[in-house]
C-alpha cells in the first residue's frame, strides 16, 4: 500500500506540475477600469488579404499623449472564436514612432493567448502631444468557413441572398486597445469580391458601422468614438471556397502545456514512456528478492535489535534508541528509573564484563552516553541538552551500525545503485523545473517526472549497498525472527508456556522492529492473559491492557525520548 500510495502522490504533483497552466487560465481575471490616459485619434488600418488566407496588415495609429509615458501597448489575441485548434498568430515585420523606429518588447499573457507588443523606449518618454505609430505585421489562416461568426450585428449590408463560400470573420479594430479611439477607418482588400458584410462597433453588437465597397473586392469600415477595450468586429462573405489551415489537436490553454507542434508533443510523450521504463528497469535491477524467512525462535547470534531490524529492512526507525535502551536494561547492563512523567534515568550497572556480552552497536550507544560505567548515568528530561546528546547518539549509533555491516561484510556499496538514485535526484530536480515552464512548455518535465515515478525506489533506504551472501544469510535469520515475533498465534504457533521468560527477552527485538503490539497480542492470544510486565521495567503496566498494550507505562519511556529530541530540534 505505501508504494501503491507513493506512485498515486508523484501522479498528483506531476499533473499539478504539468497541467497548472490551463488552471492558472480557468481563473476569471479581475478586469480594470482603468483605461490608458493616451487617446487614439485616429486608428487606420489596410488589410489585404490573399486566396490562401495569408493576411498583411499596416495599422497607423494617431494618438494624443500627456506627458510621463514611455509609449503604448499592442494586444493580439492568436485564437480563433469559431476553430479551437487555430492559431492566428502575428509575425510582425516593422513599428516605428513618427516614421523612426522604436524599441518593442515582446511578451504572452494569459497561457500565451495573447501576444503584447510593449512599444516605447523604457528609458525615456514620449513627448507630449500627436504622434504616429506604425505596425506592420502578417497572419495565416484568416478565411473561415461560411458558418464561422454568424449571428447577429449592428449594420448588415450588401446582397442577403448570395451564398458565401468562405468568410473574413475578424476584428478590425481588436478589444485589446486601453485607449478611447475618437475615430477609425479601415480598408480590407479581399481575393473576391464581398458579399453580405456584417458589422459592429462594440462587443454588444449594438453599435453600428459605416460600410462602403459591398459588392467589390475593397471594403471599407468607418466607426468613431470607441470606448477602450470596444472592438470593431466586421464578418465579409466571400464567393470562394476556405482554404486549408493549420490547426492543432488541443485548444489554446494548452498551449503552455503542449506548445504548438503535435510531432513536438508525440516525441516528449514518447521519451515519458521510455524514462518510465528507464526508471523502472533500473530499480527492478536494484531491486534485492527477499530469501526465504523461515520461522526463527531466537535474533541471529550477537546481533542487537538496532543490527537487526537495519540488516531486514536497510532503514532505522523512530525506535532506534528505546530499543537499544530496552536491550540493555534487559541484558541488566544499565537500569531503568522513572523520575517523572517524562523524565527517565539510565544507569549504568555494570563495569565491564556485561557489556563485553553486548554488540558493538549497543556499546557504543552505551559509551556516547557514558553509561557503560556503574553508577554513571543520563537523563532524558526533556531539556535541551538531552536532547541534543540523544541527537548526537542516535546519529552515532546508525553510523555504527552501517559499519558493523561492512566491516562484517554483510553489505557491499553499489555503484550502480548509487548512480540509479542520484540520477532519480537530478530528475526530479529537473522536472520541476520544467514544469515552472520558463523556457519551455511544461511537458518539457514529463521524461524527468517519469524517470522518477519508474526509479522512485532507488531512493529508498538501503540504496547504495547490497547484502553479501552472508548478508542474506542473516537477513533470512533476522527476517524469520521478525516473522515470529510479528505473525499471528494462529498462523506461527508459539509455546510461551514452555518459554513463558522469551515474552519480556525478545521485547526490545519487537519494539527495533516495530512489531511491538503484534507480539503482544500473540502473547494474549496464545495463553488468555495479559502479557506480563519485564522485572527489568521499573514500573507495572498500570492498565488492563498489559505490557507494550495501548495506553502502558512504556509510552512514557518512549515519550520522554522523543520530547528530548523535539525540545532540541524546535530550540
Amino acid at each position: 500500500m505505501k508504494r501503491i500510495g507513493a506512485v498515486v502522490v508523484l501522479l498528483i504533483l506531476s499533473a499539478a506540475g504539468l497541467l497548472w497552466p490551463v488552471i492558472v487560465a480557468s481563473i476569471p481575471a479581475s478586469s480594470s477600469a482603468a483605461s490608458d490616459p493616451v487617446s487614439i485619434v485616429d486608428y487606420s488600418a489596410r488589410y489585404d488579404i490573399q486566396v490562401d488566407g495569408h493576411l498583411s496588415a499596416v495599422e497607423t495609429i494617431t494618438a494624443q499623449f500627456p506627458s510621463g509615458r514611455h509609449g503604448i501597448f499592442r494586444y493580439w489575441d492568436v485564437t480563433n472564436p469559431t476553430d479551437s485548434g487555430a492559431r492566428q498568430i502575428p509575425t510582425v515585420s516593422s513599428v516605428t514612432l513618427d516614421g523612426r523606429d522604436v524599441p518593442v518588447e515582446y511578451s504572452t499573457e494569459s497561457a500565451e493567448r495573447y501576444v503584447v507588443a510593449k512599444i516605447g523606449d523604457p528609458n525615456s518618454y514620449v513627448s507630449q502631444g500627436v504622434h504616429v505609430y506604425e505596425i506592420s505585421y502578417t497572419v495565416e489562416g484568416v478565411i473561415d468557413p461560411p458558418s464561422a461568426g454568424a449571428g447577429e450585428f449592428a449594420t448588415v449590408v450588401g446582397d442577403a441572398s448570395a451564398s458565401a463560400q468562405s468568410v473574413f470573420y475578424w476584428n478590425v479594430v481588436a478589444p485589446g486597445w486601453e485607449m478611447p479611439i475618437r475615430q477609425a477607418n479601415v480598408v480590407v482588400t479581399l481575393p473576391a469580391p464581398s458579399g453580405r458584410v456584417e458589422c459592429s462597433a462594440d462587443d454588444r453588437n449594438a453599435q453600428p458601422c459605416a460600410v462602403g465597397g459591398e459588392g467589390t473586392d475593397v471594403v471599407t469600415i468607418a466607426a468613431s468614438d470607441l470606448d477602450p477595450r470596444q472592438p470593431v468586429t466586421v464578418r465579409i462573405g466571400m464567393n470562394l471556397p476556405a482554404p486549408a489551415r493549420d490547426t492543432l489537436p488541443w485548444s489554446s490553454s494548452f498551449d503552455k502545456v503542449l506548445g504548438r507542434s503535435p510531432a513536438v508533443a508525440t516525441l516528449v510523450g514518447l521519451l515519458g514512456l521510455i524514462g518510465l521504463a528507464a526508471g523502472w528497469v533500473w530499480a527492478r535491477a536494484a531491486h534485492e528478492p527477499e530469501p526465504g524467512f523461515p520461522v526463527m525462535y531466537a535474533p541471529p547470534e550477537g546481533i542487537g535489535p538496532v543490527q537487526a531490524n537495519w540488516i531486514h529492512s536497510e532503514s532505522f526507525g523512530s525506535t532506534t534508541l528505546s530499543s537499544s535502551f530496552l536491550h540493555m536494561a534487559q541484558q541488566g547492563v544499565v537500569t531503568l528509573r522513572q523520575q517523572g512523567t517524562e523524565d527517565w534515568r539510565i544507569v549504568g550497572n555494570d563495569d565491564g564484563p556485561g557489556w563485553s556480552r553486548m554488540d558493538r552497536v549497543t556499546v557504543a550507544l552505551g559509551a556516547c552516553l557514558g553509561v557503560t560505567r556503574r553508577g554513571a548515568g543520563f537523563s532524558a528530561d526533556g531539556s535541551v541538552s538531552a536532547g541534543k546528546t540523544l541527537s548526537s547518539a542516535k546519529a552515532l549509533t546508525e553510523a555504527e551500525c552501517k559499519a558493523w555491516g561492512r566491516d562484517e561484510h554483510l553489505v557491499v556499496s553499489s555503484k550502480f545503485e548509487y548512480l540509479g538514485a542520484c540520477l532519480v535526484v537530478l530528475a526530479f530536480v529537473l522536472a520541476i523545473v520544467g514544469f515552472v515552464g520558463w523556457l519551455a512548455p511544461t511537458m518539457a518535465g514529463v521524461p524527468f517526472a517519469a524517470f522518477v515515478i519508474g526509479g522512485r525506489a532507488l531512493t529508498r533506504p538501503g540504496t547504495g549497498t547490497r547484502r553479501t551472501a552472508r548478508g542474506r544469510e542473516v537477513w533470512s535469520r533476522a527476517g524469520g525472527f521478525r516473522r515470529l515475533l510479528s505473525t499471528p498465534s494462529s498462523v506461527d504457533r508459539f509455546d510461551f508456556s514452555a518459554r513463558a521468560d522469551m515474552y519480556t527477552a525478545f521485547v526490545p527485538y519487537a519494539v527495533g522492529f516495530g512489531v511491538a503490539e503484534q507480539w503482544a497480542k500473540k502473547f494474549r492470544d496464545a495463553t488468555g492473559t495479559e502479557p506480563p510486565t519485564p522485572t527489568w521495567y521499573p514500573v507495572t503496566a498500570g492498565t488492563s491492557h498489559g505490557f507494550l498494550g495501548s495506553g502502558t507505562s512504556f509510552d512514557s519511556f518512549d515519550s520522554a525520548l522523543s520530547s528530548s529530541i523535539s525540545s532540541y530540534g524546535s530550540w
